[in-house]
């Protein structure tokens, strides 16, 4: 027992060297790139008209295409390093082969759109999509990049912070001293050693000075609907729901929030230790590439039928005719 252990061991150890594991997330992005990209538009090929079963629009092919941005209605090639100093999505847009049959005075047609834009994907850095893909020392050099790098990650544009009182001003609990009071309260003497209450007075204060920044930055924002405006310029409103709300009441989930936030502030400010939950080596996790295949599934399914009608009013005067 003990010897197959040990040669279970050097086997992974032999593995890691040869390959590591950065390789193999770049090389699941591949797959997804490859294989995965097309499982799931295939999967999805066919939209058929509800009036007439033989007008369709079938999608025959999809790729990823080379990293770039669409900048004045051209498509300009972007690097790593052009969108770190710019703030901007490292991506490259998703390109489809549409097929549409129409019927036209008895007359049956089949038009055919090469290389319509769908979407868009982030690019994983030393991936097949990688404008670094192959390049030798030379090559990172010149394009910025260090030739140590092993890639494997993406590079993802800046997302505005969003102060947490605006949340929970927009769940209802507008008034700054309730939320102050709910959140940076007295806390209990089990998330601490400090038992005295001059211990405890300070301890109060440092939470309070933790939540100042946020209260100040939405002070303006004073009631729900000055909120809910807010974020919804900012923001995609996608939240799942982990307390219930019932009869509208949305108290019990500002509570959870407050705790939440009450949590982090302690594991700050050393009082209690980092929760390790959510730790990696507490989970058993998926590779990029099948994460990546997941979402874009659930967008593409989601998005469908916007892609359809997009299609119809911007590009149907330049089809190509097929037969």
């Amino acid at each position: 027992m003990e010897e197959n252990r040990k040669y279970e061991v050097s086997l992974i150890k032999q593995y890691l060297r040869e390959r590591g594991l950065v390789r193999e997330q770049v090389n699941s992005f591949n797959n997804f790139v490859n294989t995965g990209l097309r499982d799931v538009v295939w999967a999805n090929d066919v939209v058929v008209s509800k009036v007439d079963p033989e007008i369709y629009v079938r999608f025959l092919d999809v790729k990823i295409d080379r990293p770039c941005v669409l900048m004045n209605g051209v498509y300009e090639d972007i690097n790593p390093k052009m969108c770190r100093a710019s703030e901007m999505t490292y991506q490259a847009p998703i390109m489809a082969n549409i097929k549409h049959v129409a019927v036209k005075n008895s007359e049956k047609r089949v038009l055919l759109k090469k290389n319509f834009v769908i979407g868009y994907m982030p690019i994983m850095l030393q991936s097949c999509a990688c404008v670094l893909d192959g390049k030798d020392e030379a090559g990172m050099i010149e394009l910025g990049e260090c030739p140590l790098d092993p890639g494997g990650y993406f590079i993802i544009e800046g997302i505005e912070r969003i102060p947490i009182m605006v949340v929970l001003k927009a769940m209802g609990m507008t008034d700054n001293e309730k939320i102050e009071k709910m959140i940076a309260g007295e806390f209990s003497p089990e998330t601490s050693e400090e038992k005295e209450s001059e211990g405890k007075k300070k301890s109060d204060d440092s939470l309070r000075e933790l939540l100042a920044d946020s209260i100040l930055e939405c002070f303006e924002i004073r009631d729900q609907n000055q909120a809910l405006d807010y974020l919804q310029r900012k923001v995609k409103l996608d939240i799942q729901s982990r307390v219930q709300v019932r009869n509208n009441d949305f108290h019990p989930k500002c509570v959870y929030v407050g705790l939440i936030l009450k949590r982090m502030m302690e594991v700050k400010l050393k009082r209690i230790p980092v929760d390790d939950k959510d730790s990696m080596g507490n989970k058993v996790f998926e590779l990029s590439g099948r994460l990546v295949l997941w979402q874009f599934e659930v967008w593409y399914c989601y998005n469908l039928f916007c892609i359809i009608c997009d299609f119809f009013c911007h590009f149907l005067s330049s089809w190509t005719l097929y037969l």
